[in-house]
């Protein structure tokens, strides 16, 4: 079994696009997504005799709004990190979307992150849960705020 982190930080403070967040940030493992999506895609095709997994958790920085209440702090948290997750499970889907389309697969046609028995998903909205460091300056709440995608492929 092969699995794979693939942590893209370096968002900014309420940003939540994958494409102009994590994925644009020099540095993030942009190539390694790209190269472990493919391989899915072509299991879920069926033209290579793999499983696979993807969970995508989407993480935040600790909101310090003054004006906010402690309830309004949390709530912001969990939005931030709930849509950098939706975000990035999206632009995979889409990855692997134009994939299939290329290959000529009929997968592309459905929907086949509900229907293959080839992958399984999840999201996970860590909001302020897994903080990679205290947030003493912005360039370390730009690392909390991040997306982690953990990829498993493995041979049936």
């Amino acid at each position: 079994m092969r699995v794979q982190l693939l942590r893209f930080g370096g968002y900014q403070a309420g940003q939540t696009d994958f494409g102009t967040g994590g994925a644009a940030v020099p540095g993030n493992p942009v190539e390694q997504l790209a190269d472990a999506l493919k391989v899915i895609a072509k299991g879920i095709a069926g033209s290579e005799n793999v499983r696979s997994t993807i969970t995508v958790a989407g993480h935040s920085d600790r909101q310090d709004n003054p004006d906010f209440s402690c309830d309004q702090r949390r709530e912001s948290e969990i939005v931030n990190s709930r849509d950098r997750a939706i975000s990035a499970w999206e632009a995979c889907k889409s990855f692997i979307t134009n994939e299939l389309q290329q290959a000529g697969s009929p997968e592309a046609e459905v929907e086949w992150w509900d229907t293959s028995d080839r992958v399984t998903w999840d999201l996970v909205f860590a909001a302020t849960g897994m903080l990679l460091n205290g947030s003493a300056n912005e360039a370390e709440r730009a690392q909390n705020r991040r997306v982690d995608i953990l990829i498993s492929i493995f041979p049936v």
